[in-house]
């Protein structure tokens, strides 16, 4: 049962709107910086609303073979977790060591290439590849969990994760969340009427 075991937080990472690292995350909040603007991955004309918090510095992918910017934002925010908890090589039992992922969309830009008739590859959407590429890239091979429930995702991969340690079944658990800003996710939010008219507001 979860409660058994005793679990804490010893490493973060982070991709945000603010940059790369928790640092830039951190001190984007503390000094109150807006990270929301015009929204330049694509065309927004028609939508709801033309913000968003876009991350800079990630190009999206010019072919199917290269990653999406989604699977780049979790591999960097992992990479920066592990190294935040001490996990160096031959640091913890790979075995002992799970993973919980959570996202909405999944690499939904590698979907818009098939959608559009660009490939018919469409292994970088895959939640749960995405997923093992992300366990492979920490170096676990205990469970590792992929979970979608929309906006809730993320902190649905903490829980999970805390569960894992607290059952037994790991001793070490990431967890956790991405997505991608993409035409058709945005283009879904808008037409479900879940995005704003106006300035975006999220607290």
């Amino acid at each position: 049962m979860a409660g058994d075991c005793r679990a804490v937080i010893t490493g973060l990472g982070s991709v945000s709107p603010y940059g790369r690292g928790v640092e830039a995350l951190w001190a984007g909040l503390s000094a109150g910086e807006r990270a929301i603007g015009p929204v330049t991955l694509f065309t927004t004309e028609g939508l709801r609303n033309s913000l968003g918090g876009e991350v800079s510095g990630y190009s999206p992918p010019s072919s199917p073979d290269e990653p999406t910017r989604a699977l780049r934002f979790l591999l960097d925010a992992i990479d920066e977790a592990v190294a935040d908890a001490g996990l160096g090589e031959g640091g913890f039992d790979p075995e002992r060591c799970g993973l919980v992922v959570g996202t909405n969309f999944g690499g939904m830009s590698a979907a818009e290439l098939a959608l559009t008739g660009r490939t018919a590859d469409l292994s970088g959407y895959s939640f749960a590849g995405n997923t093992a590429r992300a366990a492979e890239r920490a170096g676990f091979s205990g469970p590792a969990i992929t979970l979608s429930l929309s906006c809730a995702s993320g902190v649905a991969a903490l829980s999970v994760a805390r569960e894992l340690v607290g059952g037994g079944r790991a001793d070490v658990a990431l967890a956790a969340g991405y997505d991608e800003l993409s035409l058709f996710c945005f283009a879904g939010l808008s037409a479900l009427r879940a995005t704003s008219t106006s300035d975006i507001t999220p607290f």
